[in-house]
């Protein structure tokens, strides 16, 4: 089974939106400690 250059820059764009969305995450939970979680 052969990967396609098409299927591997799916992958490529599938880990790149899930750090940014891991990142936002960890933002915010960050933010949240600051002020003491009262965001919540």
């Amino acid at each position: 089974m052969k990967t396609t250059p098409n299927r591997h820059k799916i992958g490529l764009t599938a880990i790149i939106i899930i750090a940014f969305i891991i990142g936002f995450n960890i933002k915010d939970f960050a933010l949240d400690l600051l002020l003491g979680g009262s965001m919540f």
